[in-house]
């Protein structure tokens, strides 16, 4: 387990990425990045990582509210 703030970072790093919602904390979604495995800097420039980083990013204003 790993935890961050850093969208980019959870999605570059893993292989499934939790997104926690508000008090109590709880999880609220799982989603799985299915990014190959052997990922470099070159990864980040991808549009698969553009699209993980949106769904990541998506779930998380779903849950916490688009006025983040």
């Amino acid at each position: 387990m790993f935890v961050t703030h850093s969208i980019p970072e959870a999605v570059l790093l893993s292989t499934q990425v939790v997104v926690m919602g508000r008090r109590p904390g709880r999880i609220d979604r799982t989603i799985d990045i299915t990014l190959p495995d052997e990922r470099t800097a070159e990864t980040s420039r991808t549009p698969e990582f553009f699209e993980a980083v949106t769904e990541v990013r998506d779930a998380l204003f779903d849950v916490m509210g688009r006025d983040l």
